[in-house]
C-alpha cells in the first residue's frame, strides 16, 4: 500500500514538473533590458540556452536573438527577440509547446492593464489579441502541426 501511495505522488509530481507555465514578467524583463544583457537575463537568470545571435542587416543595427528552454518540443519555450535602432522596444516572439500553460499568462495580461480585443486572423492563423499602452500581445488560438503555439509582443511605434 505504501508503495502505491509513493508511486502515486511520484507520478503526480512528475506531471507538475513536465507542465510549465509562462508568465508575463518574463516578457516585461526582456522588454526592459538592453540588448547587450539578454544573455545575462535569459541564460543566467532563467536558465535558457542560447540558440543563435544573428545579424539581420549588414550594417549591424538589427539583431535576432534566439533562446530555448528544453530540447523536448512539448516542454519548450523558444524566445526570439528582434531589435534594431528604429525600435524603442524589441519585438518578442515566443513559441511554446503543448505542456506550457498560458492561462495564468492571460490573467496577468488583464491585471497589468491589457484589454482583450478579440480574435484576429493573420495569414490564416487565428490570434487572441490583447492591447495596452502602445503594446500588442497576440496569442495563437491553435497549435500548428508540430503542437507549437506562438505569442507575439509587438510594440507600437
Amino acid at each position: 500500500m505504501k508503495l502505491k501511495i509513493c508511486l502515486f505522488f511520484a507520478l503526480l509530481s512528475l506531471n507538475f514538473y513536465k507542465s510549465q507555465s509562462l508568465n508575463y514578467k518574463l516578457i516585461e524583463k526582456i522588454n526592459n533590458t538592453e540588448y547587450i544583457y539578454y544573455d545575462t537575463v535569459l541564460i543566467d537568470g532563467y536558465g535558457f540556452k542560447k540558440l543563435e545571435k544573428e545579424k539581420i542587416i549588414d550594417d549591424g543595427v538589427a539583431y535576432s536573438f534566439k533562446y530555448f528552454s528544453s530540447s523536448t518540443i512539448s516542454n519548450r519555450l523558444q524566445i526570439s527577440i528582434l531589435k534594431d535602432k528604429t525600435l524603442t522596444k524589441p519585438m518578442i516572439i515566443i513559441n511554446f509547446g503543448g505542456n506550457i500553460s498560458i492561462e495564468n499568462f492571460k490573467t496577468e495580461l488583464l491585471v497589468n492593464g491589457y484589454e482583450f480585443n478579440g480574435e484576429k486572423k493573420l495569414s490564416n492563423i487565428s490570434f487572441f489579441v490583447y492591447e495596452a499602452n502602445n503594446k500588442i500581445i497576440a496569442i495563437s488560438k491553435n497549435a500548428n502541426e508540430y503542437g507549437v503555439r506562438q505569442i507575439m509582443y509587438i510594440p507600437k511605434q
